[in-house]
């Protein structure tokens, strides 16, 4: 049993356009040859899947063989392999024990046409994350392929033939190495504020099991864990509040005295009238996602999800219960009015906020921290950033060289600090303490000792990053 895509040559994914992108991302199907699901244990099906036994098959022969020649990791990682062919950059990785391999094949020329700078290590989160937004929506492949193989291999083409069309990478390829999240740093009262309405939500509505608060598309305080807390940030921000969020760039228009509830759920059926009868069957049907059980992460339990949202302002609500439109309702009479006043508070501090990911700056930065997985960048589109940068754009070369020089110095050390000049007037400052990363990118041909960089980029991070980033 196995799934596998073929890419531009298959009859699921269609590239939707053979224009170069110019932005800080590329489409995934514009530079892969093939993707692929496969089962070991269930065997192989000959005659019209023989291209696709070739692929996996290979794979398969790949993973057994390097068994004896790779470390023992922790159990928790995903074991992975590389295999770097003339035209391809394969990259195998082994989930829920080692039972399934999942892979894809990168077309290297294909890359290059793109501009985008090919990475194993940037692939194979991609394939993790892949895999984790599958299991959110389906739960593990195990328990789909012991009902049914037919079923999981529905399942898969069903997900990937509406995933891989929306599927972007990085031209920076740490940030989808990183697979970080953007946080909102608000000011203390406000952040009280919203603490304090979660936890009045949830003594009100004690079926709630967890939260997510959300402004605009950035994160602000969860209840969920922190191995859920990535694929959910990337689902909710990239997918379901996108399609809000554009149409609320202007946070400042509104006020406490333009509407006592502005709120909307984005998941679940229209609640239904207040005079209907509750004795009318109406089912609310919701989508169901698997996370991490409470009592035990390493085991998934379904949670039922509900979205909603007043201004710019959501809340990420999950139940394991089971509930009908009569919660629906009460929840919306509870949280439209309170989240509405809170969302328009928020705004009013809003544009005050000294946030670096709002900043126009003279340099180009990254900043992650793995313990909070907060991510800052300039160089990923935000959507409440209706200003264009008057910052040069990073050529891909910039990007291969801050990858080399991450591999080489800094991936596997929690303290170290690099520079290199490149020949086109561009400067890579890496530094790391205490597994924070920073990684400055500026362009000057009058910077040129390293004494004068090094004070140059002290006194940035002095006046940006000394709250985050301690030196």
């Amino acid at each position: 049993m196995g799934y596998c895509d073929k890419g531009r040559t298959g009859t699921n994914v269609h590239s939707p356009t053979n224009t170069r992108s110019k932005s800080n991302a590329c489409h995934f199907i514009d530079i892969f040859d093939f993707i692929f699901v496969a089962h070991p244990d269930s065997g192989r099906t000959e005659g019209k899947e023989s291209e696709r036994t070739q692929i996996t098959g290979f794979a398969e022969a790949v993973v057994n063989f390097t068994e004896n020649f790779t470390e023992i990791k922790d159990e928790s990682e995903f074991q992975y392999r590389y295999v770097n062919t003339s035209k391809q950059l394969h990259v195998y990785i082994q989930v829920e024990s080692g039972k399934f391999i999942i892979g894809t094949g990168v077309n290297k020329e294909l890359s290059i046409n793109e501009d985008y700078v090919l990475r194993g290590s940037a692939i194979k989160a991609v394939l993790i994350t892949a895999y984790k937004m599958f299991r959110l929506f389906f739960g593990p492949f195990s328990r789909l392929v012991t009902d049914n193989s037919v079923h999981l291999k529905n399942r898969l083409e069903y997900f990937f033939s509406r995933y891989l069309p929306q599927l972007r990478l990085h031209r920076m390829p740490l940030l989808d190495v990183f697979c970080g999240v953007d946080y909102l740093s608000l000011d203390s009262i406000n952040y009280l504020r919203i603490e304090n309405l979660l936890d009045d939500l949830v003594e009100t509505f004690p079926q709630i099991s967890k939260t997510v608060f959300f402004y605009q598309e950035r994160l602000i305080t969860y209840s969920v864990s922190k191995t859920d807390l990535p694929i959910l940030y990337r689902y909710l921000t990239q997918h379901l509040l996108s399609r809000s969020l554009k149409e609320e760039l202007q946070p400042e228009k509104y006020s406490r005295r333009d509407s006592v509830h502005r709120g909307k759920f984005l998941t679940g059926l229209v609640v239904p009238c207040k005079n209907r009868s509750v004795d009318d069957k109406c089912d609310a049907k919701l989508p169901v996602v698997y996370l991490c059980d409470d009592d035990n992460e390493q085991r998934l339990a379904p949670y039922e999800m509900i979205v909603f949202r007043a201004l710019n302002a959501t809340v990420c609500m999950f139940i394991q219960k089971s509930i009908d439109a009569q919660f629906l309702q009460q929840l919306d009479d509870y949280l439209g009015p309170e989240l509405t006043a809170l969302a328009s508070l928020i705004a009013e501090s809003y544009d005050n906020l000294n946030d670096m990911s709002r900043k126009e700056n003279e340099f180009h930065f990254v900043y992650f921290n793995p313990e909070s997985l907060s991510l800052k960048t300039s160089l990923m589109e935000n959507i409440d950033s209706s200003r264009s940068s008057n910052l040069p754009s990073v050529p891909s070369s910039v990007y291969k060289s801050v990858c080399d020089l991450f591999d080489e110095f800094l991936e596997n050390n929690d303290f170290g600090e690099t520079s290199a000049k490149l020949d086109t007037d561009w400067w890579l400052i890496v530094k790391k303490v205490n597994k924070r990363f920073l990684l400055l990118i500026l362009r000057s041909a009058t910077l040129t000792a390293p004494a004068e960089v090094q004070q140059h980029v002290n006194d940035i991070i002095k006046i940006n990053f000394d709250t985050v980033f301690l030196f």
